[in-house]
């Protein structure tokens, strides 16, 4: 994150200029990306290994199976090189891709705190609706539950296709939350909304 608002001031300094900055940011990602695939196939960098699988389907999976919390430098490099390859690519992108983009990365924070909480309240309905109970979810450390806590079923979980859905969902729900919010920011100059 303060990457991004490092990042995000060079970026609003060089508007008149960001078509020259393209292939900085193209070659920035790609020669990230090139140490990801170094340090990820030499399993440096990540204290989660990775090793082909069966099926084969499975070890592309093993290979982007990251540390997030905290990052590992190799999640670092596949993130960070990712987002610049985009930053590289965007002004080529269908202006309705572009216009969403910037609605969500104008509020970064309320839709992240706002996600943590829809996200939260869809696993406890979830579990009620599999399970009848969810107090593994509510009850101990927070939002980080373990599967030792008393209760917790042992197939708890969904699979990849059910979870992209999901973010699907819950990003088409909170976005026009986010579209009101903006606006808000936009209307309104208290100095803390900037970080919102």
């Amino acid at each position: 994150m303060a990457f991004g608002y490092g990042i995000a001031k060079l970026v609003s300094l060089a508007q008149k200029r960001i078509i020259e900055l393209r292939p900085t940011f193209g070659l920035i990602g790609i020669v990230l990306l090139i140490a990801f695939l170094f340090l990820r196939a030499s399993n440096w960098g990540d204290p989660n290994r990775w090793a082909p699988q069966s099926p084969t389907l499975f070890t592309p999976l093993s290979f982007v199976n990251l540390e997030k919390y905290p990052p590992s430098i190799d999640f670092l490099l596949m993130t960070l090189g990712i987002m610049f390859g985009c930053l590289a690519v965007v002004d080529f992108s269908p202006s309705f891709i572009t216009r969403f983009l910037v609605n969500l990365g104008q509020v970064p924070l309320f839709f992240y705190l706002m996600h943590i909480v829809l996200i939260h309240l869809l696993a406890v309905l979830l579990a009620f609706i599999r399970f009848g109970h969810a107090e593994w979810l509510y009850r101990g450390p927070g939002i980080f539950w373990s599967e030792t806590l008393p209760g917790h079923p042992q197939n708890y979980g969904l699979s990849l296709a059910w979870v992209g859905l999901l973010w699907v969902l819950v990003i088409a729900v909170l976005y026009p939350a986010c579209l009101a919010y903006g606006r808000y920011k936009r209307s309104h100059e208290f100095p803390w909304l900037r970080y919102l």
